[in-house]
């Protein structure tokens, strides 16, 4: 009897060794911090934390940290209109997510306000159209657009502030795009964001505060550099 229960015991013990396995790596690969700096245009303060921070709102996502730059000391966001982009290069091996706080000015309901692009080596790419009042709000909640499906995206920063007889309240929104299956192996070379053909400033423009990438063994300020063009 005992002969008979060691393999029974011995195959359950294995069993749970490799759902335990499973379940470790499942765990979202860690984050760097991706610096734009060179390339922010606009300055552009809410209230909003600098430096590594995570969020205030009730969200999910606003557990994230993200590194924002200081309004004080010089521009601290991107901005831009007329189908003009940002292109970050990077490296990043065996890349899972790339989050983002972005969200829109006076942004337009129902059509794409914001495309962002993601590319590696082997051919791999992703592009994510960002649709207004869905994937995508304005950072000021007034009029235009204020409604985001928060499956999708979600607040990570507000400031609380409801003064009348305009609401100006300033949030900054996390969007969190994981890697499709083509970047399985591959590495992260670049990420752009595009703002709309039709765009122009202060109007259907992307607004970006921060990104980060998702990779194992991720930390710190990930090494890149950055470019934009038109608009």
């Amino acid at each position: 009897m005992t002969l008979a229960l060691k393999p029974v015991y011995f195959m359950f013990a294995l069993l749970a060794g490799q759902a335990a396995a499973s379940v470790v790596s499942a765990r979202p690969a860690p984050t760097a911090a991706v610096d734009f700096s060179a390339c922010a245009n606009i300055n552009n303060a809410g209230g909003q934390p600098v430096g590594f921070s995570t969020g205030n709102a009730p969200e999910k996502d606003a557990k994230l940290s993200f590194y924002l730059l200081d309004p004080s000391t010089g521009n601290n966001a991107w901005a831009a209109g007329s189908g003009a982009s940002l292109t970050i290069t990077l490296s990043a091996p065996t890349a899972q997510s790339v989050t983002m706080l972005l969200n829109s000015g006076w942004g337009q309901s129902g059509v794409i306000n914001t495309t962002v692009r993601l590319k590696g080596t082997g051919g791999a790419k992703q592009t994510i159209k960002l649709v207004g009042n869905d994937t995508i709000r304005d950072w000021n909640n007034w009029i235009y657009t204020n409604i985001i499906d928060e499956q999708k995206t979600q607040e990570w920063w507000t400031s609380n502030l409801n003064p009348t007889p305009q609401d100006q309240t300033k949030r900054l929104d996390a969007h969190v795009f994981k890697l499709n299956s083509s970047f399985v192996g591959q590495t992260l070379t670049s990420i752009s964001v595009i703002s709309p053909s039709d765009g122009a400033p202060g109007y259907m423009e992307p607004l970006l505060w921060a990104i980060s990438v998702g990779y194992p063994g991720a930390s710190g300020t990930l090494s890149s550099s950055c470019a934009q063009s038109g608009g």
